[in-house]
């Protein structure tokens, strides 16, 4: 069973602004290899992307790429985070995760799309924010963080 929050609303000027979103959970992001997939950002006013469509980083390396700078945000994404033990060979060996015409977070019971990930966040059209984990206690402490974050079950109950 799987955990859910969403954020769409509150005092964040981008709910896909990777460093807000992730601060709170920062000692967490630092323990995971994470597979970024089908991602588009916006950085000093220009728009990029992965060249290959995915990115492996540390979680230490995916930390210090998000602190950088304060204007960027994503778009679209994946961020799917994985035990260290899991390497990018095994990982890579499984359909990448999509944000694109993906619709698998607005569906109980909630669920991820790669089978070895632990937690996976999703930016969706800069819109909002979706972060599902395996573990519970992941979910209620970023969730804690953001006094709007609303439970992704009971969000989808509400609006099927």
């Amino acid at each position: 069973m799987m955990k859910g929050s969403r954020i769409q609303k509150g005092e964040l000027s981008s709910y896909t602004r990777m460093k807000a979103i992730l601060a709170p959970i920062k000692e967490i992001v630092l323990q995971y290899n994470w597979l970024l997939t089908d991602c588009e950002w916006v950085e000093d006013s220009q728009i990029w992307g992965y060249e290959d469509g995915c990115e492996w980083l540390s979680g230490e390396a995916f930390f210090q790429d998000i602190e950088k700078g304060n204007s960027q945000f994503f778009i679209w994404g994946v961020f799917s985070a994985f035990d260290k033990s899991i390497t990018q060979e095994e990982a890579l060996s499984f359909e990448k995760p999509t944000i694109q015409h993906y619709y698998g977070y607005s569906k109980n019971p909630v669920r991820m799309q790669h089978p070895l990930a632990q937690i996976e966040i999703l930016a969706v059209d800069s819109s909002f924010a979706v972060f599902i984990s395996k573990d519970d206690a992941i979910v209620d402490l970023w969730s804690a963080s953001f006094p709007w974050a609303e439970d992704l079950e009971t969000y989808n109950r509400q609006h099927q």
